[in-house]
């Protein structure tokens, strides 16, 4: 390719037989790639400044494809398409590989402290949206102001990492890629940073617990990172569930664990890291880093009540449970998996305040479990 720059684009898949690259850049032919002793396949291909589409062709471990050829997108993507052909995208610029092209504007703003929060729990779809048409990450931006004007100083979105369908984004397919439905990498920026203009810090719900069933890692090597015999119970399943406990000990390391660590400070220092490589393009700020124990959000005062989700237009089922709350710029809460029907009985009772607690200790009874569970060890 005229004028272009080699660029690295690998997998993680390190006990398949065979991993390809298949992209527009080659005409979707497939292009031989090499694995290293560490489990990474890559290879490097030539392209110019702009957006490309690739995915990995693997031959499948998985119990239900073994042996079968399957096409996957990267699971460390920050990008993938929103049709039914769910590519991967690598921006090219200048010659070097862009995750975001967003110029921050708002970092100087200070921010407010855990203990002072109002926290408003956002359902991008419902909050941005009408009867036909779902909400996106630049519909709330245009709705901050009259968030600001209720008093809210926090705002926690369900998840924004990319899901199928249209429903609450509790069934992830990444944790990296943002969820297209929704708009963009660069959307999803300038939406923290409007927030951080108005003095307002985001929060994220993180799943970690479980996945889709059609995401990456479940096609390349389903045992490797999730349980093939899911261990809760049949109505607690809600898909792949990650294995913490399953260890490789030719490569040292607790694939699932690895892979959601490393999407933690990807997701807390939103976009502006390489998630492969884990090379900070700045500091975190101090609202970036992770609550030290014994620092909790302060619930509601009385003189501030906000309902706490859109109005349900899209007529979606009731969300899942069995993912925590991650924070994206500013604090950490954080639950672990094995709690999930303790948090589902305790998240029930806490909805009670949104729709109206007869008063502010009745809620702070309420509260006061659901924070335990959320309680960093």
């Amino acid at each position: 390719m005229a004028n272009g720059a080699n660029i690295e684009l690998a997998l993680f898949a390190p006990y398949n037989e065979v991993v390809e690259l298949i992209g527009d850049f080659s005409g979707w032919k497939p292009l031989a790639m090499s694995r290293g002793d560490d489990g990474w396949w890559r290879v490097s291909v030539e392209l110019s400044d702009g957006d490309h589409l690739y995915k990995f062709r693997v031959k499948s471990l998985s119990y239900f494809a073994m042996g079968e050829t399957l096409d996957v997108f990267d699971p460390y993507a920050l990008h993938v398409t929103n049709d039914e052909h769910e590519n991967s995208i690598v921006r090219v610029k200048d010659g070097q590989r862009v995750w975001t092209e967003y110029v921050w504007r708002h970092d100087d703003v200070p921010l407010p402290q855990n203990e002072e929060l109002v926290i408003y729990e956002l359902f991008v779809g419902d909050f941005g949206g009408t009867n036909d048409r779902r909400g996106v990450f630049t519909d709330v931006i245009a709705r901050l102001d009259s968030l600001q004007d209720l008093g809210i100083n926090c705002i926690e979105l369900m998840p924004v990492k990319f899901f199928p369908g249209q429903g609450w984004g509790y069934n992830l397919r990444s944790l990296f890629a943002v969820a297209s439905v929704y708009g963009s990498a660069d959307e999803l920026c300038q939406l923290v940073d409007e927030c951080h203009a108005r003095g307002i810090r985001v929060v994220i719900d993180g799943v970690y617990n479980h996945a889709d069933s059609e995401s990456p890692l479940a096609k390349i090597a389903y045992g490797y990172w999730y349980y093939e015999q899911n261990p809760d119970q049949p109505e607690m399943q809600w898909g792949p569930k990650f294995n913490y406990g399953h260890f490789d000990e030719n490569l040292g390391i607790f694939p699932a664990r690895k892979y959601v660590i490393e999407s933690i400070p990807h997701r807390r220092d939103p976009l502006r890291r390489d998630p492969r490589h884990r090379q900070l393009r700045r500091p975190p700020r101090a609202d970036e880093r992770r609550v030290r124990p014994g620092r909790k959000a302060q619930t509601l005062p009385d003189r501030r009540r906000a309902r706490a989700r859109g109005s349900g237009h899209h007529g979606l089922p009731r969300r899942p449970h069995g993912g925590g709350v991650a924070v994206l710029t500013g604090g950490s809460l954080q639950s672990g998996p094995d709690r999930a029907v303790e948090r589902r009985r305790v998240a029930r009772r806490s909805r009670g305040f949104s729709r109206g607690a007869r008063s502010r200790e009745e809620w702070l009874r309420i509260r006061g479990p659901l924070r335990e569970l959320h309680r960093e060890p």
